[in-house]
């Protein structure tokens, strides 16, 4: 299951060895590490997926666990977030064998959705509008944001941050995908900024 759900680059690195690196780095780290693990419906949340993450995480010895399923629009179609009540229960095994916190971070597939929230209040007055530009595509090229993310993300007022998303895609600059419910905007394949 770790090959299918993170699909290393080729490499001698196996799963023991990353485990054992990050276990030997823990021990020598003064400061916190924060340990996510991405549980993906039925390939990676059976007994014995979460048996072995127990066990990698006894080893690590992490300050924090945190819990996350799919949220965004996946790569492949086979990828589905668990249900908010299946994520509960692996935090609940999770926790038996380890006293930190374990934080459930994403929404689960039967959770409400809604992207009517307010985004922080932000000013583009000083920002060039093609600069803004350029830097949605930067954060939409490393993944599908919501609206209400971007505007979070680069401190932007949500109903402004609405109006540029959806110029952007009067000009074939990103793409709209439903997922979960949510409007997801990304950039189509290949897309480069202004500034390169």
């Amino acid at each position: 299951s770790f090959l299918l759900v993170n699909r290393p680059a080729k490499c001698s690195a196996d799963l023991e060895t990353i485990i054992k690196g990050i276990a030997d780095f823990s021990r020598e780290f003064a400061g916190e590490i924060w340990l996510e693990i991405l549980l993906v419906e039925n390939i990676n949340d059976t007994p014995e997926d979460i048996a072995a993450l127990q066990n990698a995480i006894g080893r690590i010895r992490p300050t924090r666990v945190q819990l996350n399923t799919v949220a965004r629009p996946p790569f492949e179609s086979f990828a589905k977030p668990l249900t908010r009540k299946r994520m509960e229960e692996v935090k609940r095994e999770i926790e038996k064998g380890y006293d930190g916190p374990v934080d459930i971070l994403a929404g689960c597939k039967d959770n409400e959705t809604s992207d009517s929230g307010k985004g922080r209040e932000g000013s583009l007055e000083s920002i060039p509008p093609i600069k803004v530009e350029d830097e949605i595509i930067e954060m939409l090229l490393r993944r599908p944001c919501t609206v209400t993310d971007i505007a979070a993300t680069m401190n932007l007022d949500l109903e402004r941050t609405s109006e540029i998303l959806k110029s952007m895609e009067r000009g074939g600059s990103l793409t709209v995908k439903i997922h979960g419910g949510k409007k997801y905007y990304r950039t189509p394949v290949g897309q480069k900024t202004g500034n390169e």
